[in-house]
């Protein structure tokens, strides 16, 4: 349901990071620190690895599927820049996750799911703070997603996004919804609202784990 992203810096503190990986409507838990050494990116692996395993939380590390699988990562997310989704299959451990950027664009999921992606992301949705998006994703998308395919992957809300948004997301069909600044800016305040949403949509929750 909720796929959290991290600050673009450095990770929060160990308390916030800890409460939102307890979260039950937590699914996955995604490092993105594009501009930090990859001493810094294993770091931050380490210390939210034991807090993703211990609550179920796929941990996801964004760009690299080299270093994902060389950190022990659950997964690792691509965009157009990055690997190709059957290049990041292959570097990733068999089973793993990989999640696909498809932007805008339906052909792209198309693709990506040909290709053995493991969800796509459409987006962004709305202005980020954290990224200059080139393409505006609206809504409606993602009921055209699910009725492009027999057996659609599951899909993911990226860019933007405010928590309070999440409800109206996730009715328009998405399986999750990824959110930064939406919860790091006060985590009190985006844990009580993500109860609220797990009370309203417990049966939407979306489990996110590699197979064996």
């Amino acid at each position: 349901m909720i796929y959290v992203l991290s600050p673009p810096d450095a990770l929060p503190c160990l308390r916030d990071l800890a409460m939102v990986c307890r979260h039950p409507a937590v699914t996955a838990f995604q490092i993105r620190l594009k501009s930090s050494p990859e001493a810094t990116i294993a770091q931050a692996v380490r210390t939210v690895q034991p807090l993703c395993r211990d609550h179920q939380v796929a941990l996801i590390l964004n760009d690299s599927p080299i270093l994902a699988s060389r950190l022990g990562c659950d997964g690792v997310h691509v965009g157009a820049e990055d690997a190709p989704v059957t290049t990041a299959r292959d570097q990733m451990p068999r089973g793993a996750i990989v999640g696909a950027s498809c932007y805008d664009d339906i052909a792209l999921a198309i693709q990506a799911q040909e290709d053995g992606a493991s969800y796509v992301a459409f987006g962004a949705l709305y202005p980020s703070p954290t990224k200059q998006a080139k393409t505006r994703a609206t809504l409606d998308l993602f009921a055209q997603w699910c009725q492009t395919q027999v057996d659609p992957l599951p899909s993911v809300a990226i860019g933007g996004i405010p928590l309070r948004a999440a409800e109206e997301i996730l009715n328009a069909g998405a399986s999750g919804v990824a959110l930064c600044s939406g919860i790091w800016d006060d985590v009190g305040a985006a844990l009580q609202q993500m109860d609220h949403l797990l009370n309203q949509h417990g049966d939407r929750v979306w489990m996110l784990m590699p197979t064996t």
